[in-house]
């Protein structure tokens, strides 16, 4: 939101200069008034000491189905948060006729209300459901990604500026559900000392699945219809994105039919 006044006032290089100010700031802050939490805190004595290396955790997460359907999920989720979010300035210039700074704010103030409101739902809801059921860890961001199908196309095929900026901030909050709930029953469906490459491995495939591949295809889906479909070619390769990625619904509701039978090997296992 403070990118786009800036941009506006003063030009896109200040914004550049000033990007980072803030992170370096909070970092410092933290250094200095945040204590570190004791690690391995609430680890028994035996799993504390216990500190196995990629090999022996990728054989574990092998045993571990919902894992990778969780991965795959999130994948697919981030497939279209990053090849649609990616080419939304370029679509609502070019089909909204909306100025540059116009949609600096405007998406600044959706992408990060709405996803800060997203991701702090995601994890607060997840908790409260999933204490009677731990499956609500997915159905919870499986739920908001079907609930957004539908408005997202219609986002997307609208021609109403005002109505598509509002369901912008309604489908943002619901896709960006998922990850809390996603990384806690990946961490949880593994020993302790392999949580941090059971992260990196699910953020491994998020990555290369949504920042590799989701801009990338709808750039290219976009170039190819172009000929044909002309300044809607864009619209029309968002269109085919959002639908490619909604195969997440089906692959976290997958991985909620196989995550008690690995959270009953967790609990016998360790």
């Amino acid at each position: 939101l403070v990118a786009g006044f800036v941009a506006d006032a003063l030009g896109w290089r200040m914004v550049f200069m000033l990007v980072g100010l803030p992170g370096v700031l909070f970092a410092i802050l933290l250094r200095f008034t945040l204590k570190e939490p004791r690690r391995g805190r609430w680890d028994t004595v035996a799993a504390a000491a216990y500190k196995p290396g990629l090999r022996e955790t990728m054989t574990v997460l092998r045993q571990r189905p919902s894992f990778w359907l969780i991965a795959l999920g999130c994948g697919m989720m981030a497939f279209g948060s990053y090849g649609i979010g990616n080419f939304l300035p370029s679509f609502l210039i070019r089909n909204h006729n909306m100025s540059l700074s116009e949609v600096g704010v405007a998406l600044a103030a959706i992408a990060g209300l709405g996803g800060m409101v997203g991701t702090f739902l995601g994890g607060y809801l997840a908790d409260k459901l999933g204490v009677k059921d731990k499956r609500w860890y997915l159905w919870l961001p499986m739920y908001g990604a079907l609930l957004a199908f539908f408005p997202l196309l219609y986002i997307l095929w609208s021609d109403s500026t005002v109505v598509i900026l509002v369901m912008l901030g309604f489908t943002t909050v619901l896709n960006s559900l998922y990850l809390g709930p996603a990384i806690a029953m990946c961490h949880t469906i593994v020993p302790p000392s392999m949580r941090a490459i059971t992260s990196a491995m699910m953020f491994f495939v998020l990555n290369m699945i949504g920042m590799g591949m989701g801009p990338l295809f709808t750039g290219l889906g976009s170039d190819l219809l172009e000929p044909v479909y002309g300044n809607n070619s864009l619209r029309y390769s968002m269109i085919i994105t959002a639908i490619i990625a909604s195969s997440s619904i089906l692959l976290l509701y997958l991985a909620s039919r196989k995550l008690l039978a690995d959270l009953a090997t967790q609990n016998r296992t360790h």
